[in-house]
């Protein structure tokens, strides 16, 4: 590769002959630039790509635990209308069948599908947009780079990757008290009947 002087040229060429040459993870590119510049990202040792993996499963745990919720909890049969329903339609569904139990393992389980209702905006962050780096020059030009998700939608809703570890810890965590505090509430009930 021929010297480039202009660093944000040089980015981009690296990007693209590591993409060309299939080294490390796929490159995104993303639709929306955004201050002062996004261009292609790059993942050599798959920590984004583990935390993602990580991330999504703990939230399909969570999605399963609402479905087993509709199966398991109502006391009329909801035949098959779970399914089609968006996990925040979900969830308000379990929770509309739930607030009139006065059990604490019933208020334990209503208040973990709230905590998930509430990370469902940063599940759709990771699932819905790319990673990218963001180049930035400052009054000096000197030139940083910082690998994050940043929303195609959303001005300002991003994240890097030690907040990613973060929120995948919460959600593993949420994950492992909802289906327990679920069983829980299962017991309860078969308790009840």
């Amino acid at each position: 590769m021929d010297e480039i002087r202009n660093p944000i040229v040089a980015l981009i060429a690296v990007c693209r002959f590591a993409a060309r040459s299939a080294q490390g993870s796929p490159f995104h590119s993303l639709g929306t630039p955004g201050p002062p510049m996004s261009t292609l990202s790059y993942d050599p040792h798959n920590e984004w790509a583990v935390e993602i993996g990580r991330f999504m499963l703990a939230f399909g745990s969570i999605e399963h635990v609402t479905h087993l919720c509709l199966r398991d909890l109502p006391t009329e049969k909801l035949e098959g209308i779970g399914r089609s329903l968006l996990l925040s339609k979900r969830i308000a569904l379990v929770q509309s069948i739930l607030e009139n139990r006065e059990h604490e393992a019933f208020t334990r389980l209503a208040n973990l599908l709230n905590k998930a209702s509430k990370l469902a905006e940063e599940r759709n962050l990771i699932a819905h947009n790319p990673l990218v780096l963001d180049v930035y020059a400052d009054t000096d030009d000197q030139m940083f780079i910082q690998a994050i998700i940043r929303s195609a939608r959303s001005s300002g809703r991003s994240t890097d990757l030690p907040g990613l570890k973060r929120l995948r810890v919460q959600v593993e965590s949420l994950a492992a008290n909802l289906l327990s505090a679920f069983h829980e509430a299962l017991i309860i009930q078969k308790g009840m009947r």
